[in-house]
């Protein structure tokens, strides 16, 4: 039997699994035949670009509800390891350790939310990163209003004005208001001299009339030294009140594919073709397309592989 495994349950590996089967039953293969198997951390295809909503409830839907009347399999675990040489996948189960063996191989692991050395920041930053982070930053809002007047108390201090930034900025007006937390106060900051650095030039002044409107305190060219229970600290000891600090400053690639031994680009995504295929680099004199595929959120274009 083939097997093909699928590492990551979300768009895209779900995609990637749900297409093969689509295919596999449009030629007639039968899964004695061919067997797909999703791996994933936990049981959930989380829609993460909804993790900025005040209500995530459904945000996230079962993958074994999704999985149960098609030919793919699912196993909950970590992985650990991929061993591109021998064709195998080391995987922390519930159950143990377990070596997957594979004929074909997708990589659709995302991006991690990049959490710099920042002191405090793990202890007291909250992020949106995951839907349990996002559930997690829902509680502390909720429990804002059962504390005592103090100061910083209805501010939120969001640092990384990306997409995902902006968006929860806008959000929180409304959703403090709901919450019964009046004169809140939002403060968007970046370390770069402008928000939304990524939606190019022509988005500035759409993205910062929004941010206005809505009374949204904007803060660039500004570096985070700390962050505790009351706050944050700039490098230049400028200190902002804030009972919630918010991260959502870049992604990075997900350590598991900074690890495999192929050719990276400067940002860690792995180096494929036109077919998201991987491409070795490791020979000076020719390259080598291998079977293995990496999707968008941990990848690059080939065209930075050089030999």
């Amino acid at each position: 039997m083939k097997k093909i495994l699928v590492i990551g349950g979300g768009f895209s590996g779900l995609a990637s699994a749900l297409g093969a089967a689509r295919r596999l039953d449009e030629l007639g293969i039968s899964s004695s035949n061919i067997s797909i198997t999703i791996i994933n951390l936990d049981g959930w295809h989380s829609i993460r670009v909804r993790n900025y909503e005040p209500d995530i409830t459904n945000a996230r839907v079962s993958l074994a509800k999704i999985l149960s009347s098609l030919r793919i399999n699912l196993i909950i675990g970590d992985v650990n390891d991929v061993d591109l040489k021998h064709h195998s996948v080391t995987v922390s189960t519930p159950k143990g350790i377990q070596t997957l063996k594979y004929d074909r191989i997708i990589l659709a692991l995302g991006s991690i939310l990049n959490r710099p050395q920042i002191y405090g920041l793990f202890e007291h930053g909250f992020s949106i990163d995951t839907w349990n982070e996002a559930a997690a930053f829902g509680k502390h809002l909720d429990g804002l209003k059962k504390q005592q007047e103090a100061s910083g108390k209805s501010t939120v201090l969001i640092v990384g004005a990306g997409l995902t930034g902006i968006e929860l900025a806008c959000e929180m007006p409304e959703r403090l208001r709901a919450l019964g937390i009046r004169n809140g106060h939002i403060i968007l900051a970046d370390s770069n001299s402008h928000v939304g650095a990524d939606m190019g030039e022509e988005a500035q002044s759409i993205i910062l009339e929004a941010l206005s409107s809505l009374g949204i305190e904007v803060l660039t060219d500004i570096q985070i030294s700390s962050i505790d229970n009351n706050g944050a600290i700039l490098n230049d000891g400028t200190r902002i009140d804030a009972k919630t600090v918010v991260w959502t400053a870049g992604m990075s690639a997900n350590p598991l594919v900074l690890g495999l031994p192929v050719n990276h680009d400067d940002r860690g995504r792995v180096i494929v073709n036109a077919e998201m295929q991987v491409i070795d680099c490791s020979r000076a004199s020719r390259r080598r397309t291998l079977q293995r595929y990496v999707l968008p959120t941990c990848a690059t274009n080939g065209s930075f592989c050089r030999t």
